[in-house]
């Protein structure tokens, strides 16, 4: 009954991260005993958990360097909470990765037109 709630677990936990990553989960841990589907299922697994500590990552990065932009660009300098982004984990895929990462070059334009404009201006 154990290795029963483990397998299901294990597929849960598969489609959510695959869910949250934007892939498409079409994996099948196929027939076989359950030491046959648990062996199938953990690589997976382990890949998928990777992958998804990679991403988030990767957001954090891209979401620290918003805040501390949006924050030097509005005066308040890095005081702000810059540490904790407030990443939802919900949705890593690419798409929203990209996205953020264009808002962050917007960002860093507009830092350096309002630096020029301040030294014009001194």
């Amino acid at each position: 009954a154990e290795l029963h709630q483990y397998l299901a677990d294990s597929k849960a936990q598969i489609k959510a991260i695959a869910l949250a990553l934007g892939e498409v989960d079409s994996f099948s841990c196929g027939r076989g005993t359950l030491k046959d589907q648990l062996s199938t299922l953990k690589p997976v697994l382990d890949e998928l958990i990777l992958k998804k500590e990679k991403r988030v990552k990767e957001f954090s990065a891209v979401l620290s360097q918003i805040a501390r932009i949006s924050a030097e660009i509005a005066g308040a300098g890095v005081s702000g909470n810059v540490d904790d982004p407030g990443l939802d984990e919900r949705d890593l895929s690419v798409k929203r990765l990209r996205d953020l990462q264009s808002q962050l070059e917007e960002l860093q334009r507009e830092k350096v037109i309002l630096g020029v404009l301040l030294l014009a201006h001194r």
